[in-house]
């Protein structure tokens, strides 16, 4: 009988404490991705009424937080509620306030645990959807004013600078001997075109080398601003400044509004749409989370506001629960949809916010490769020296050239893929699960075409060699002209008539020579023998 005693006793004990460690791996996972613990301890027959009010959380707390780039200075209070909002949530509150509490549950905590474990799920999850927004937000920035370009630029700098001395230095005289060397073959063969294009490209990658040690900061520069001013653009265009000086921030607070925000409601009132959400759910959700101006108060400040919210958010839960039962059952937890409702957000989160961290980080790999080339020259241009090795700094030019078009490419279709969330996200025609497969969906169709569109030169093979062509005519006839002239002008009029070009544009050639400006008119030209050759006003040969 004892035995049979403490076995039961022992099976309780191990099943308390089954309990307490999922409860406690709950909270610290929940803790983790910086969502607020929820206000779910149970008090005592005899000690209150076990309803506790959520503590407002603060902007900046949690994983979130600690990837999200905070304002230089907190934004002046605004309303970012209401039909023409003067602000939105991610500028007044960051992601803070997105999280769900139990409520009035009585004081008994064993009849709540599913109600408590669905809460503490559900913000787990939601965590995880803030964590993926921030983490998006946070690079888009980071691609859109890329700053942190300049604090690389003592790196670069150095590095260029270390090359620069280590090999093109040491290796350059030898690079320019063996061009040296091969120009002199080719003129001995008679091959002047391929001498001057040995001399000339070993030229251009000197002065290329030149002024990449010169200033290695330029071109990182350069490409930023033309990144950031790209990017700052499609922004504006596709998602609209909003009404902030920074159309970055605006794109910041459109993944808040659409996503999280609209989840959040779902979990605290069961359905976004709600007459009760329309109504209670911007109330609720200013009551549990601290302004980015409040935050930066004193601590005795904090502790008043918060205070103040805990009291206005009990007025609000009395209201909806005098107004509308059903969601009142649903602040309180006892819906069970808050693991649905979070289960969304992170699958919402990562459609969304999927497409447009790959583009940032496409924008950013490009300007990582502007730098690294311009760091790698003074080592590809002692080889690529030769013409017969240009393909080393021809394609790497080109490498680099087509991650800064790519970069472009890709912000604009990301910026499709936003304007399309928006409109989808927040219209209520369609069903959600087809705005969800819509919103998967468009990023692969995006994606294949930006595949096929790069998978095509910038500049088409014909126009490349007309253009050359042309080139090279319009050069070859000003240089005759230019050596035809110079020919003439030195020539002393006492010496035989030979041939003269009397106009190189047209290419005819005369049996003597025409006065020259300046000069005594020649000699009468001598009739040719046998009534050939050319004579003044004759036939040109």
């Amino acid at each position: 009988m004892t035995r049979r005693h403490g076995k039961a006793q022992d099976s309780r004990s191990r099943a308390r404490k089954t309990v307490l460690r999922v409860l406690t791996v709950a909270a610290i996972c929940a803790g983790t991705l910086g969502v607020a613990t929820p206000a779910i301890a149970i008090g005592l027959p005899g000690f209150g009424s076990c309803k506790t009010q959520p503590t407002p959380q603060i902007p900046g707390q949690g994983v979130s937080g600690w990837v999200e780039i905070p304002p230089a200075k907190p934004p002046a209070p605004a309303a970012a509620f209401g039909s023409r909002p003067a602000s939105t949530e991610y500028a007044q509150y960051g992601y803070a306030g997105l999280f769900w509490t139990t409520y009035d549950l009585g004081c008994v905590p064993v009849t709540a645990f599913g109600v408590m474990f669905d809460t503490a799920a559900g913000n787990w999850l939601m965590g995880g959807a803030k964590m993926i927004v921030a983490a998006d937000n946070t690079v888009h920035t980071w691609a859109s004013n890329p700053s942190w370009v300049a604090a690389l630029t003592p790196l670069v700098t150095g590095a260029t600078g270390a090359l620069y001395k280590a090999l093109f230095v040491t290796w350059a005289g030898i690079a320019l001997m063996i061009v040296g060397l091969s120009v002199t073959l080719r003129a001995h063969r008679s091959d002047m075109p391929s001498a001057v294009t040995l001399a000339a490209w070993a030229l251009l990658v000197i002065g290329l080398v030149s002024g990449v040690v010169a200033a290695p900061g330029w071109a990182g520069q350069q490409a930023s601003a033309l990144m950031g001013t790209t990017l700052d653009a499609l922004d504006a265009g596709f998602v609209g400044p909003g009404g902030q000086a920074n159309a970055a921030a605006a794109h910041d607070s459109l993944t808040v509004s659409s996503v999280l925000y609209p989840a959040w409601l779902r979990g605290e009132f069961g359905d976004p749409s709600s007459p009760a959400a329309q109504q209670y759910g911007a109330q609720l959700f200013q009551a549990q989370a601290l302004s980015r101006s409040q935050a930066a108060g004193s601590p005795q400040q904090i502790a008043a506001t918060d205070k103040a919210d805990q009291a206005k958010w009990a007025q609000i839960a009395s209201a909806v629960q005098s107004s509308n039962p059903q969601a009142y059952a649903a602040i309180q937890g006892n819906a069970q949809s808050r693991i649905g409702a979070g289960l969304l957000a992170w699958m919402t989160a990562l459609i969304v916010c999927g497409f447009d961290l790959i583009a940032s980080l496409v924008v950013i790999v490009a300007l990582l490769g502007v730098m690294a080339g311009v760091i790698m020259l003074p080592a590809l241009g002692v080889v690529g020296m030769h013409h017969g090795m240009r393909h080393l700094v021809t394609t790497t030019g080109s490498r680099i050239l087509g991650m800064l078009i790519n970069g472009v490419m890709y912000a604009a279709a990301a910026g499709v893929d936003q304007i399309a969330t928006r409109t989808l996200l927040t219209q209520s025609v369609l069903p959600q699960p087809l705005v969800l497969l819509l919103l998967a969906v468009l990023p692969v169709a995006l994606w294949m075409l930006l595949r096929k569109l790069r998978g095509r030169p910038a500049i088409p093979k014909v126009a490349k060699r007309a253009a050359l062509l042309g080139l090279g005519y319009a050069t070859m006839r000003r240089g005759t002209r230019r050596g035809v002239e110079d020919a003439l002008a030195q020539q002393d009029q006492q010496g035989p008539p030979g041939m003269w070009w009397s106009d190189p544009w047209t290419w005819r050639a005369y049996a003597y020579r025409p006065a020259l400006p300046g000069l005594p008119a020649p000699a009468p030209p001598v009739p040719p023998v046998g009534g050939g050759g050319g004579t003044p006003g004759g036939p040109a040969i």
